[in-house]
């Protein structure tokens, strides 16, 4: 017979069935559930064999009492049809305090580990109190129900470890004794499943407190069990011919267990794995590793694999991320690579392992092999470009906009500068002008003075070098961007080419102009050139005196200019604020879920201070405020002082304006855009950690459509334990859903808080040859049980099992309890 050691199918379930037992405790005068004897055990087998129902695991849970005889008798059916495991039970009738704080009785159905010892079981019945004419000896004031502590202390003397189920009736049937009858308020409170372990009840440690259980869950935060609450197995799964044509009511519950007793107390420890009617806890459709094929030492070993998680643990250096590494035939890049990939095969051959199985490339949905995904996380802390979040951001900043405009206003702030340090220079050098007055007398020959000067032209020379880098910028839009010009309409493209077309003629004007100044240009150049060699045949005509007095005439007319030419620099002087107020930063937001992928600069904030920050990277630290001050304000500084104030590369100082804006737009240029992910959480101002990036990257590979097998390697690198146990393992129960997942790790969590589907476990036997055990988490056999393995293997995992267990009672010791306790 095949050993199933994985869930590979939901297992249907039923704990809540009667037979005549019932009639003789609580149900007296019900003719049909009086028919219910162990001799018709064939009827309801049949029953549960239904193909719609297919039910797997079962209890005769009868008021008050257990007969043994039918349990027996079920017992016996196991392996016919769908039916795989019978369970003992009892449907005990408890007093728990209603809104009110009234005690109210109400049902729970206690079902018993059926691994015994035998004769506990064999003597259940006598356990539970009774009258002299056999009926429940309750002890409650009305004697209506058994009192909590009653209760706790027949589970204690029973001695069976059991989980407690509520009963919770379906919508439309009476409420009485189903925990609605505790009221709206402490209905949704009431716990539906409660595991209680039989040495800690024995030996009295913990009472079941049952007004503590009702007070510390929430509806919401338990599993809920469904069952038939048959009470005439000729209906089944009606609860009786009463409820004939309500068929569509009747339901039953689907867990993701082994049909065992562990498989249950596993499935009560975790609601995720509680479904109910014919539910499916994986994706059939997804690609799949259906087994992990290895030989050891000339020995074939085929390890099922699961659908959804499977956790590979194990000793350091015992070969677990070899197999990932065989399995995909992903080792990387480089030398590390080579030696990493030859340090495999050298383990392999030294301990005699052979990797069978291979993962296609085609069926891959990602591989983080160990150290990936630290290295991705400080991708997307640091802004790297080029990494694995990157298609998550759709709206970025305009990186060429915010330079061109920082551009221009720093180039404005260096301008501003150079329009006092110009008048500065040159009112040095007029002071230096000495004209001595002379006299003259008046000639009556003709002199030349004066000179047309040349209109500027770079001016506007800049101007049409500013147009004509606009227009074909424009124009190679319907080159570089087709694609999306022709998703937008026909009226795109009209709008482009009219904006061409506005620049061309645009252009054409200041070229026009161009021209027309080059042209006057000239004339004034032929004006000049007469004017000098008539200016040159006049001086040879002159004495000397008359010479000297063309000379002077000559130095005053210059020096009239020089007085001009200081006016003009005087008016020209400006300040300019250094606070950028024409740069308009856009952050880019991307909305994802209920995170937001934000597009920003690697500069926090472009204003004053930033700018002033500039300045600091290109000048010495002591000029600095002057400098700033002559841009803002008025100032004494030359082109001399100013050149001497660069930290590097000092111009000349008839050049240090150029060599300022040139710097400076180098140091522009290194603005780039970086990523952020924010949510509600974290806020857009703050600096996420690495650790929360981790958790935001699973949540990100949790919701990833594509399909493929997902292997990693340490997931629990850079994230807290806190943030393991509240965000990721959730992440993967996600991930779970949609494809197969295949960890290695050395954090319990992964294995326990995420409930792993799979265990498998590298070890070495007593001779020192590589070992593996494999199974659920509830799996057990005569050789191991995968939960003594975690607690073992793993580091701190016996904690973390016992938290798990604890969660509804104590760790389960009733068939190992001195195990447990040394591990623990």
């Amino acid at each position: 017979m095949e050993v199933i050691k994985i869930v590979t199918k939901p297992t249907h379930v039923d704990f809540h069935i009667h037979s005549a037992a019932s009639a003789r405790t609580r149900d007296t005068g019900n003719e049909a559930l009086a028919r219910c004897t162990p001799d018709r055990v064939e009827t309801l087998v049949e029953k549960m064999n239904d193909p719609k129902l297919s039910i797997n695991m079962c209890a005769i849970t009868d008021h008050d009492c257990f007969d043994v005889e039918m349990y027996r008798a079920l017992k016996s059916k196991e392996g016919h049809g769908s039916l795989e495991k019978v369970l003992p039970g009892v449907e005990f009738t408890v007093a728990l305090p209603d809104d009110m704080d009234r005690p109210t009785p109400i049902h729970v159905v206690a079902i018993f580990d059926d691994r015994g010892p035998d004769d506990l079981i064999e003597a259940l019945d006598s356990r539970i109190p009774k009258t002299a004419e056999g009926r429940p000896e309750y002890d409650c004031e009305d004697k209506s129900a058994f009192s909590s502590q009653r209760f706790s202390q027949i589970l204690s003397d029973i001695g069976l470890s059991a989980v407690l189920i509520g009963h919770e009736k379906s919508v439309g049937r009476e409420q009485r004794n189903d925990v609605s009858s505790l009221g709206a308020e402490r209905a949704d409170e009431i716990v539906l499943t409660e595991f209680v372990d039989a040495v800690e009840i024995g030996n009295r440690r913990n009472e079941v407190d049952m007004r503590n259980l009702v007070e510390r869950y929430t509806k919401p935060d338990v599993p809920f069990v469904l069952g038939s609450d048959c009470h005439d197995w000729d209906a089944y799964p009606l609860p009786s011919a009463d409820f004939r044509g309500r068929e569509d009511e009747a339901g039953f519950c689907s867990l993701k267990c082994l049909p065992t007793f562990e498989g249950l107390v596993m499935s009560i420890t975790d609601p995720s794995r509680i479904k109910v009617g014919n539910a499916s806890f994986f994706n059939p459709a997804a690609p799949k590793l259906d087994s992990l094929d290895i030989v050891i030492d000339g020995e074939p070993l085929s390890i099922p694999m699961s659908a959804g998680v499977n956790v590979i643990i194990g000793d350091n250096s015992i070969g677990k991320s070899m197999i990932l590494h065989v399995l995909t035939g992903l080792y990387g890049e480089g030398e590390d690579a080579r030696r990493l990939k030859e340090g495999y095969c050298e383990y392999c051959g030294r301990e005699k392992i052979e990797v069978k199985s291979a993962i296609n490339p085609s069926r891959l949905f990602w591989f983080d092999d160990q150290g990936s995904i630290r290295r991705t996380l400080e991708e997307l802390h640091e802004g790297t470009e080029g990494s694995r979040f990157d298609r998550y951001f759709q709206d970025h900043v305009n990186l060429d906009v915010v330079k061109g405009a920082l551009k221009r206003h720093l180039e404005s702030c260096v301008d501003a500068l150079a329009s006092k340090v110009d008048y500065n220079d040159f009112m040095g050098r007029l002071k230096e002008t000495v004209i001595p007055l002379e006299v003259h007398e008046v000639s009556d020959r003709m002199a030349v003075a004066g000179s047309l000067r040349a209109k500027p032209t770079r001016g506007v020379e800049g101007f049409n070098g500013a147009v004509e880098s606009a227009r074909d910028q424009v124009a190679a839009i319907k080159t570089n961007h087709g694609a999306v010009l022709s998703k937008l309409g026909p009226d795109a493209e009209k709008y482009l080419d009219d904006a061409v077309g506005a620049l061309d003629r645009l252009l054409a004007l200041g070229q026009g102009e161009m021209a027309s100044r080059k042209f006057d240009n000239e004339k004034r150049g032929v004006v000049r050139r007469i004017a000098n060699e008539l200016k040159g045949r006049l001086q040879q005509a002159k004495t000397d005196e008359e010479n000297s007095r063309d000379a002077y005439r000559e130095q005053l007319d210059a020096a009239a200019a020089q007085v001009a030419r200081a006016v003009t620099l005087r008016l020209r002087r400006r300040a300019q604020s250094m606070s950028p107020e024409g740069v308009n930063v856009r952050i880019g937001r991307t909305p994802v879920g209920d995170l937001e992928f934000v597009s920003e600069l690697n500069v926090k904030q472009i204003d004053r201070d930033y700018c002033i920050s500039l300045l600091e990277g290109i000048l010495n630290k002591t000029p600095l405020p002057k400098i700033v001050g002559g841009i803002e304000g008025e100032t004494d500084l030359t082109s001399e002082k100013v050149a001497s104030s660069f930290s590097v590369n000092k111009p000349p100082s008839e050049r240090w304006a150029q060599e300022m804006k040139r710097q400076l737009d180098a140091a522009v240029d290194l603005i780039s855009e970086r990523g952020k992910i924010t949510n509600e959480k974290i806020g857009l101002d703050s600096e996420p950690s690495a650790g929360l990036y981790g958790r935001i990257y699973f949540d990100l590979m949790a919701g990833d459509e594509k399909q493929g097998i997902y292997l990693v390697d340490q997931p629990e690198d850079q994230i807290s334990q806190t943030a393991i146990r509240n965000d990721v393992i959730r992440a993967f129960s996600k991930m779970r859903q949609k494809r197969q997942v295949i960890i290695v790790t050395h954090n319990p969590q992964f294995v326990v808080n995420l409930d792993a589907d799979n265990v498998i476990a590298l070890g070495r036997d007593e001779a020192g040859k590589i070992s593996v055990r494999s199974g659920a988490l509830e799996y057990e056999c005569e050789d191991y049980s995968i939960l003594e393995i975690v607690a073992d293997t793993v580091e701190g995992g016996a904690d973390v099992v016992r938290r798990r267990l604890k969660r509804y009672g104590a760790q389960d010791a009733s068939r190992h309890p001195q195990q447990w306790e040394d591990l623990i």
